[in-house]
């Protein structure tokens, strides 16, 4: 494998090879550097090892892949703007087209502070638009962020299916499954009254869940982080992204 590859390429070579093995990690070999070297270079990464009783300078790492960055998110201009006044994103929660269909190493530090350098130059140049907004007081009830037992099942629930059929290697199949297992429980979330915080965040994953895999499916080709075995090339035609709002229909933005 190409030294630095991009991480789509590493994941896939990696599950591939979890696959044919049938176990749940590879190893990751740096025993070939010095103790002091790893130490020094890799401070937190070491420290993590250590405490799982992982030497770097000895021993393996066990690694697999994991999900730890949207691609996508909510749609901004390039101050950070959504489409409702008032209302920026930056970082990882919005999408600014920066990235592309993949990430450089350490892009979304880089992100974070420009465009919330950005965010703070536009609401300092316009905040007289907002200073005759009334402010109401609203008394709400002490919540708990606790889970509830139904709740964390449904929650470990989403995290299977979408790990499972939507997550390194996709297909039709397999998302189909995807999209009728999370609206199943789309259903049973849907006639109780959010109270909890926890009850919010549930409805907001299923939702999400449910965007991802319409546009997964939707997006029939293979495109940075999203490969799928059924669509294996890239389609210039889909040079695009995929662009969805409340009440309205699916949009496509070059």
């Amino acid at each position: 494998l190409q030294e630095l590859a991009p991480r789509d390429v590493v994941a896939r070579a990696i599950f591939s090879e979890m696959q044919k093995e049938n176990v749940e990690n590879e190893f990751l070999d740096i025993t070939f550097k010095s103790k002091e070297y790893l130490v020094n270079r890799f401070p937190n990464i070491y420290k993590t090892c250590y405490g799982y009783g992982i030497d770097m300078s000895k021993d393996y790492i066990p690694v697999a892949p994991a999900e730890h960055y949207c691609m996508g998110g909510i749609e901004t201009d390039i101050w950070g703007q959504t489409n409702i006044k008032g209302y920026y994103a930056c970082g990882e929660a919005a999408c600014t087209g920066i990235h592309g269909a993949n990430r450089l190493a350490s892009n979304s530090l880089l992100e974070g502070l420009v465009f919330g350098g950005k965010i703070a130059q536009k609401i300092n140049q316009s905040k007289t638009d907002y200073i005759n907004i009334e402010v109401k007081d609203v008394n709400l009830p002490v919540y708990t962020d606790q889970f509830d037992s139904d709740s964390l099942k449904i929650k470990e629930k989403i995290r299977e299916i979408m790990t499972m059929y939507v997550g390194i290697i996709r297909n039709r199949e397999g998302l189909e499954t995807a999209l009728k297992l999370i609206r199943v429980h789309m259903k049973t979330v849907e006639n109780k009254e959010p109270v909890l915080p926890a009850h919010f965040e549930i409805c907001n994953m299923l939702q999400l869940a449910e965007i991802i895999i319409e546009n997964a499916l939707l997006r029939e080709e293979s495109r940075g982080g999203h490969f799928r075995s059924d669509f294996k090339e890239t389609d210039d035609k889909w040079k695009k992204s995929i662009i969805r709002e409340i009440g309205k229909e699916v949009r496509y933005e070059a």
